[in-house]
């Protein structure tokens, strides 16, 4: 099976990375290269010298039963947008989970979701479809991460809290047990979340507090 990139920006060139230690000595797996609408990345590419380029822009690829993508843009919005046009073609969508992250009794994880290296999903956590888990990040017990989540590194979400839809969290955030953050809502960096959380609404500090309608 070729595994397609989807996104070749700063995100997609660390999913590259974590992505070939994870299909590391996996004869069935192989990484055939991006597809992005922003074609000047490949000067990127070839600039820092990785392996792989552009093979095709996201408007015009067409999905091949060869081959599964893997959601890598950061952007929950632009994500969900993507991965909608990719899903009425037809594509299949790879869940990337890096080796080094640990995986308590009863977690489920969505299909075309990625797992950082060195996170924590603990007992009966739910991770939803197209959800990027970053780096270090620790899921609490019996927490609900909904479907197109960025979840930024070293954010802490803990037992029994909830994440809708689109939400974004950003890094080295705390949610404490049992809170609730409603959809497209955005938790900034380092803030300390203690209320529950309205949809389409930006939080910030410690503690949180609304700074912005979405």
């Amino acid at each position: 099976m070729k595994l397609v990139i989807v996104g070749a920006g700063s995100f997609g060139r660390e999913v590259y990375t974590w992505l070939s230690h994870t299909i590391d000595g996996n004869p069935d797996y192989s990484i055939k290269g991006f597809i992005d609408n922003h074609l000047n990345n490949q000067d990127i590419l070839s600039q820092k010298k990785y392996p792989i380029e552009i093979i095709n822009n996201i408007n015009d690829y067409k999905p091949n039963p060869e081959e599964k993508l893997v959601m890598s843009i950061a952007d929950t919005k632009v994500r969900k947008k993507i991965v909608n046009l990719l899903l009425k073609r037809g594509a299949e969508f790879y869940t990337m989970i890096y080796p080094s992250t640990i995986i308590g009794q009863n977690v489920i994880i969505g299909q075309g979701s990625i797992i950082c290296p060195n996170c924590i999903l603990a007992n009966d956590s739910k991770i939803g479809n197209f959800t990027i888990i970053n780096t270090y990040s620790n899921i609490g017990h019996d927490v609900d991460i909904g479907d197109y989540n960025s979840v930024f590194p070293m954010a802490g979400i803990m037992g029994n809290a909830e994440t809708n839809k689109g939400c974004t969290i950003g890094t080295g955030a705390t949610i404490i047990p049992k809170i609730k953050i409603g959809m497209n809502a955005i938790v900034g960096a380092g803030s300390v979340v203690i209320r529950n959380v309205a949809a389409n609404t930006t939080v910030f500090g410690n503690p949180a507090k609304k700074i912005k309608q979405n």
